[in-house]
């Protein structure tokens, strides 16, 4: 093999390497927030279950008595 070939393959190794640990360093970054809103998603699930979350909010009545509004 031509010692070219060999060193471009090392440096191509490297980079790929390199690589790999700013992703994996990246993605376990997020752990800590990805931990919290699944402790928040949990919690809010429990509290549905248990009949505990906020009621569905009331609409207003429909306002059949009244006019459209004119076009300008």
């Amino acid at each position: 093999m031509n010692s070219a070939i060999i060193i471009v393959f090392i440096i191509a190794l490297a980079g790929v390497v390199s690589a790999s640990f700013t992703y994996a360093k990246k993605l376990a970054d997020q752990v800590p927030e990805l931990l919290e809103s699944f402790t928040k998603a949990r919690a809010a699930w429990e509290d549905f279950k248990k009949g505990e979350g906020s009621p569905r909010p009331e609409l207003p009545p429909p306002a059949d008595d009244e006019e459209p509004p004119a076009a300008a």
